[in-house]
């Protein structure tokens, strides 16, 4: 009996028929033996029908599917029960929310339900969500829903500081990063500042290192050859590492650690990255002008015939740039 009642309480939810539905968790919960498997299972499709319930949320339906969320989202995965299947209903659920939320026109909350990789390409969505995050006075369901996004403020303030160093505004950048709690510790696999011959990251991440860079480090020396630059400090050295380190953090230098993240993404290829991020790590316009600052400072041929070829990298890069990685093409297309 009572596992008949469990399933004619489901079927009556999926027909909308959720008093009906009720009855029928009321009658299994009279017969059903007391094991946390029973208990759990009951427990799940009543909040999947009271979820059900709700076509518009209001601070009122809210509180009959607060606790059960809670347990859903945070207490099993926590302590999990043997042979209890709950991932479709947080996947559901979930789901479930956002469409809710987007209905009702608010974004912020339909993302922290349902994560859509490009919705911080958008500069005043990205600013909604810090102003939420931040928010001290988070309703109970806005706690929920905090507390399992994938995205964190620390996730959020680092992918600021790469977007403002790719725009050459490192006091800024260096401002976001120290906000982004652990991440501005991060270390670079190789030395973000060595200009080679050869674009090898994996050769510059195994060899020899004096001195490892942190994502913070690395703006604050930048700040400092800026400063020398434009104090007019042995121009040709400081352009010369400012052009390596704007060059290593794009998709063809050694530091590709540093746009990788949570919001940003990662992959091997520029290929794996939606197109705001891809254009912006496979830019080496930023280099390229250090690089002609560079030669413009020059003394002798050495110097100017070095500055030259990491000019042509970068347009060589370029040439790529357009030539496959604007199309979505890789070179293993050809």
């Amino acid at each position: 009996p009572y596992l008949w009642n469990v399933a004619a309480g489901y079927l009556e939810t999926l027909n909308g028929n959720f008093k009906q539905a009720d009855k029928n968790f009321n009658e299994a919960e009279d017969k059903m033996p007391k094991s946390p498997l029973a208990v759990s299972q009951v427990r799940l499709l009543r909040l999947v029908n009271n979820l059900s319930k709700i076509d518009q949320l209001n601070p009122e339906n809210e509180k009959t599917i607060l606790a059960d969320l809670s347990w859903l989202y945070l207490e099993l995965p926590k302590k999990p029960i043997d042979n209890f299947r709950y991932e479709n209903a947080v996947a559901w659920s979930q789901n479930y929310l956002a469409s809710l939320y987007r209905s009702q026109k608010n974004i912020v909350m339909t993302e922290i339900f349902n994560h859509e990789s490009n919705f911080y390409d958008n500069e005043k969505q990205l600013l909604d969500m810090k102003a939420f995050l931040s928010k001290q006075n988070k309703t109970e369901i806005e706690k929920i829903g905090a507390s399992i996004y994938s995205i964190k403020l620390a996730d959020i303030n680092y992918f600021q500081a790469v977007k403002a160093t790719f725009q050459n505004k490192i006091p800024e950048a260096i401002a976001f990063m120290k906000q982004s709690d652990k991440l501005q510790n991060t270390v670079f696999y190789g030395n973000p500042f060595l200009g080679n011959i050869k674009d090898c990251h994996d050769c510059d991440h195994q060899a020899p290192q004096k001195k490892k860079y942190t994502m913070l480090d690395f703006l604050t020396i930048i700040q400092k050859l800026q400063d020398n630059v434009a104090k007019q400090n042995d121009v040709y050295s400081n352009s010369g590492i400012l052009g390596n380190a704007f060059y290593n953090i794009t998709h063809f230098g050694n530091g590709r650690l540093f746009y990788e993240g949570n919001i940003a993404g990662e992959g091997s290829t520029p290929d794996y990255f939606r197109d705001p991020i891809r254009d912006m790590i496979t830019n080496c316009s930023l280099a390229k002008a250090y690089y002609q600052k560079a030669f413009a400072a020059a003394k002798n041929n050495e110097q100017k015939a070095k500055t030259q070829y990491m000019i042509a990298k970068c347009e060589r890069n370029d040439y790529y740039n357009k030539k496959y990685y604007s199309l979505n093409l890789s070179t293993w297309d050809i």
